[in-house]
């Protein structure tokens, strides 16, 4: 099935890559650059692999299609509003593929040392129509930033294990390019985080979402691509 698969996504424009096996399949998708994963369905290594995205690369969730040997026609219609399709209707499968490769949305790494506050700006902002990983602390997003692309980086400035200051540096130093893509925002002092990062936007905690907004699609646009 994988060559076929492979050969057929190829032949229509799309650039391939074959894993052998989930662990395979990690790295590749911890290297970025991925718009989509397709896996055969049911199988407990897909579901392994499911279940990993889900819980580490949240943002890739809803772009996987699941590729069926069999299914009821019965069954198709709804299956197909969770992108899975029947192996022998591959005129529907080009078509989700082509979908979930343009639905592709901005990435975001959103970073917040208050959970409760990472999973209520996580909600709002996935709502806005980016896909977000998220980081608990300053040390915890650059280890994500090592070893993947982000189209924008929204962070809190004040964070006991790696604090924005330390992000920011970091960047600076290891990732300069990120900081046309990094936002702050705090609940402290404003200008003391200005004056700090004096080349990123610093934002009040609390302030008017529409205008977080702006700055965030801002960045994503001022952003050059990500490295390949």
């Amino acid at each position: 099935m994988v060559d076929l698969l492979t050969g057929l996504f190829d032949a229509n424009g799309f650039a391939v890559e074959a894993c052998a096996g989930p662990e395979a399949a990690r790295a590749r998708i911890d290297a970025g650059g991925v718009d989509a994963v397709m896996v055969g369905w049911p199988s407990d290594a897909s579901a392994v692999l499911y279940r990993w995205v889900a819980r580490d690369h949240r943002e890739l969730r809803r772009r996987f299609v699941f590729v069926v040997e069999q299914l009821p026609a019965e069954l198709r219609e709804q299956a197909l509003r969770r992108h899975a399709v029947p192996l022998d209707d591959l005129v529907t499968l080009l078509a989700v593929a082509a979908e979930v490769t343009r639905a592709a949305r901005p990435r975001m790494l959103l970073v917040d040392d208050d959970p409760d506050q990472l999973g209520a700006m996580a909600l709002f902002l996935e709502e806005a129509g980016f896909e977000i990983s998220t980081a608990g602390s300053g040390k915890e997003a650059t280890a994500m930033l090592a070893r993947a692309a982000y189209d924008v980086i929204l962070s809190d400035w004040q964070m006991p294990d790696g604090s924005g200051r330390d992000l920011h540096d970091w960047i600076a130093r290891a990732r300069p390019a990120l900081l046309h893509r990094l936002v702050f925002i705090t609940g402290g002092d404003v200008e003391a985080a200005r004056a700090h990062a004096d080349d990123v936007v610093v934002v009040p905690k609390g302030q008017d979402s529409q205008h977080l907004l702006e700055h965030l699609a801002r960045a994503c646009a001022a952003a050059p691509p990500p490295p390949e």
